[in-house]
């Protein structure tokens, strides 16, 4: 086990991409990845970032369900970065065009796709860092319901990263993996949305981090950010959000 002051860094990037998700991991052992990568309209920002970053390619990108302001950037960015492995939720695409192109051209330009389910890990290669599955167990047909949502472990620090799942996921997480309660900085679900009792009686003193922008749903919904207990940084209003951590702690802050 390693010593407590051996942890190699970890950032987590939220994107300002509007009403929409992209968060770009940089994790131990040199991996950049992505879970979601925004709409078509912010691709081009994404991509000069990651460039200014000095990011040659994502190890995998995640897309948690098939909504475009979370899937709609990857085509962009993948025409700039090598892409080597993607993963989704088990979403054929029906009813969604855009979505099914986007993963007949994936299959065509054979880049590896898997289904994650609850339970599962995305394999990384640090032993003090981890990126568990928590959400969905099986598709529901609610796009939002079905999103992909994922406990980052790194060192003694957590991140609770939920995607769009609506309050009986929030629930159904909770019950079934009771850890998330004690995450270090937890991501404010479907931009702002409805959420649980449970979520906010427990969700607690957290690092909060909302990412959203002008919409037409009245969005974040400002009964449940009140009723938040911790500090919520908002993409918004800020733009990018970084969230560092060394393995012992974690600090959020504006690039």
């Amino acid at each position: 086990m390693n010593s407590s002051w051996s942890y190699e860094p970890l950032k987590v990037r939220f994107f300002d991409v509007g009403y929409g998700d992209a968060i770009l991991l940089q994790l131990p052992g040199g991996i950049n990845a992505m879970i979601d990568t925004g709409g078509p309209e912010t691709a081009e920002k994404v991509v000069e970032v990651l460039k200014k970053l000095d990011v040659s390619r994502l190890d995998f990108v995640v897309i948690t369900h098939s909504h475009l302001d979370h899937f709609g950037g990857l085509e962009k960015i993948r025409q700039h970065f090598e892409i080597r492995h993607v993963y989704v939720n088990g979403e054929t695409g029906e009813g969604h065009k855009e979505y099914s192109a986007l993963l007949s051209e994936l299959q065509k330009n054979r880049i590896p796709v898997t289904v994650l389910w609850r339970g599962g890990e995305i394999p990384l290669k640090s032993h003090d860092t981890s990126l568990l599955v928590l959400h969905p167990r099986v598709l529901s047909r609610s796009a939002n319901e079905d999103s992909l949502s994922f406990l980052l472990t790194h060192g003694k620090m957590q991140f609770w990263l939920t995607g769009d799942i609506q309050p009986k996921g929030q629930d159904e997480i909770i019950l079934t993996f009771p850890e998330v309660l004690g995450a270090d900085c937890v991501q404010i679900p479907h931009h702002g949305g409805l959420l649980s009792e449970t979520f906010i009686s427990r969700v607690r003193d957290k690092i909060f981090v909302l990412s959203t922008g002008s919409n037409e749903y009245g969005k974040p919904l400002t009964e449940g950010l009140n009723a938040l207990s911790g500090r919520i940084f908002r993409t918004d209003r800020s733009g990018d959000i970084v969230i560092f951590s060394d393995g012992l702690s974690v600090k959020a802050g504006y690039e």
